[in-house]
């Protein structure tokens, strides 16, 4: 389905995948593949960059527990933004410490959350858990403030065999 899309990158989570299956990955994805397997308990993410992006990584670290493939791999970020508008039902309390840090980052980068400037009222959400029911916006795509106009579309698509949705950017 990847290919089909004709995709430069893909983030994939829930992957439920091993090292004896990266081998398999590299003959199916035309480019770089980062890994982070994870354990029973988180099952694991993953990030292809295409060929045809032409861009080199120079370093990446996968993080032990399955949840990202990143440098900033020792905070869970798991939370909403914007509570108010990203999440329903639960708790409804802000992890101000780590929102303050990923608006900081945003800040010094100039990065804003796409799906917020082309979908400002829509709400919509990437995870859900059914007892009690919650609902909430935790994947995001930070984007160059200088690039945002070159984003078409942002969806929101459910996806099998895992509770987070499917984040599409176009």
């Amino acid at each position: 389905m990847v290919s089909q899309k004709k995709s430069r990158f893909v983030f994939l989570q829930e992957t439920h995948s091993r090292e004896e299956s990266e081998e398999q990955g590299r003959n199916e994805w035309c480019g770089n593949i980062y890994h982070s397997h994870g354990s029973p308990n988180f099952c694991g993410v993953m990030g292809l960059i295409g060929n045809r992006l032409h861009c080199t990584s120079h370093k990446a670290i996968a993080d032990p527990s399955g949840q990202g493939v990143s440098l900033l791999q020792r905070e869970n970020f798991n939370c909403s933004l914007n509570p108010k508008l990203d999440k329903k039902g639960g708790v409804i309390v802000p992890r101000k410490m780590l929102i303050d840090s990923l608006e900081c980052l945003q800040n010094k980068l100039d990065l804003v959350d796409i799906w917020t400037i082309k979908n400002p009222r829509t709400k919509s959400y990437t995870w859900s858990q059914r007892l009690p029911q919650i609902f909430s916006r935790l994947d995001y795509w930070l984007v160059s403030t200088n690039l945002q106009d070159f984003v078409i579309s942002t969806d929101i698509t459910p996806a099998i065999k895992t509770d987070h949705a499917a984040s599409e950017l176009a």
